[in-house]
């Protein structure tokens, strides 16, 4: 698969392709392409960004899956038709039974894409991951060291440039291999940067990606971080014309790194450590739990799924007449997080005529 392919992807992460048509086509069958699993809320950074850093002690008391409903989960998603895993956190590397769950899902057959932030990740974990064909998407806001500091509350740059090199040379990122990416969190810090790290990341064969600040959770206490439309369209701007040099062309549309809107409310679930069942990991509702109830039941008879899976009878304003509603209805979680209904139109896009303003 070329990088141009994989830049077409509906999921990240998932190795299969899907056209704009398949997509409706496997929602209205009621079928997943992946499941995201937060396996843990601990984690061993503080980001001014995540809701981990609330308070570890109690976050740490909320995982409330065991092993064996996590391999549940995965067996019912793979019949729903899932092929990507996605295990993410937290630092899904402090989840203790993280190895025996990725060789589980490794036997299944399914893509299997991790989300960390690469401390936990030594010799032994790096070949433990490469075996049993784990790709990565590492977290890297900043290729300077102070900033670095200031968004992880950990001093570990110069530890992540050493892990991207190593796990380039066990094989990462080689045709066939495993794959690596880096994703940075969009926002006012580092925004003249994104384009930086996007560009020293294309030069070492490693998919730059990056996501716009959530404001959810601890992030919404940090509101003067977020970008305002027109600074996020420049920023998809620059990111697609360093792609354009390294011949993996894209246009900018709607928000969307390589031109492809979320289609997570079609494709994907998400199960929290607490059990709870969303449409998203970053909208934190709390009305399905998977104990007592399947994917499948959950997913084809709730209100919370018929409607956000459905999504285009439900959206408001702005993203409901947007021309480009069949290939992005905007971010859920920010329309969430700054207005407290998921179906508002998306406060941060810049075809919205109502865009948040922040103010200072």
């Amino acid at each position: 698969m070329t990088e141009s392919t994989l830049y077409n992807q509906q999921i990240r992460g998932l190795k299969k392709e899907i056209s704009d048509a398949e997509v409706f086509l496997i929602r209205d069958k009621g079928e997943l392409r992946s499941v995201t699993l937060e396996v843990t809320k601990r984690c061993n950074f503080r980001c001014v960004y995540c809701y981990a850093s609330e308070n570890p002690a109690k976050l740490a008391g909320r995982d409330n899956l065991t092993l064996a409903d996590f391999k549940r989960i995965v067996a019912e998603g793979i019949e729903l038709g899932a092929q990507l895993i996605n295990l993410t956190g937290g630092e899904a590397l402090l989840y203790e039974d993280i190895f025996e769950l990725i060789e589980y899902i490794y036997r299944q057959d399914a893509d299997i894409l991790l989300f960390t932030n690469g401390i936990a990740i030594n010799d032994e974990v790096a070949h433990r991951l490469f075996d049993n064909h784990c790709s990565l998407c590492l977290k890297l806001d900043s290729l300077e060291k102070s900033k670095y500091e200031y968004f992880t509350g950990f001093n570990g740059l110069e530890n992540t440039k050493r892990l991207i090199d190593k796990l380039l040379k066990l094989g990462y990122n080689e045709p066939g291999n495993p794959t690596l990416e880096i994703n940075a969190i969009a926002t006012k810090a580092n925004t003249a940067e994104i384009p930086i790290i996007w560009r020293w990341a294309r030069e070492r064969n490693i998919k730059p990606t990056f996501t716009r600040f959530w404001p959810v959770g601890e992030a919404a206490k940090n509101l003067d971080l977020l970008l305002q439309p027109d600074e996020l369209k420049k920023l998809y701007e620059e990111a697609a014309r360093i792609d354009n040099e390294f011949g993996v062309p894209w246009e900018v549309k709607f928000p969307g790194c390589g031109g492809v809107g979320c289609k997570n409310f079609y494709l994907d679930c998400a199960i929290s450590s607490e059990g709870y069942v969303r449409p998203c990991p970053c909208i934190q509702i709390y009305d399905y739990l998977i104990k007592g109830a399947t994917l499948k039941e959950i997913i084809a008879h709730s209100e919370l799924f018929q409607k956000t899976r459905y999504i285009e009878k439900y959206i408001k304003g702005d993203c409901k007449n947007c021309e480009y509603l069949s290939k992005c209805y905007g971010c859920r979680s920010i329309a969430f997080g700054l207005t407290g209904d998921m179906f508002a139109p998306d406060p941060l896009c810049w075809h919205n005529s109502q865009c948040y303003k922040h103010q200072e």
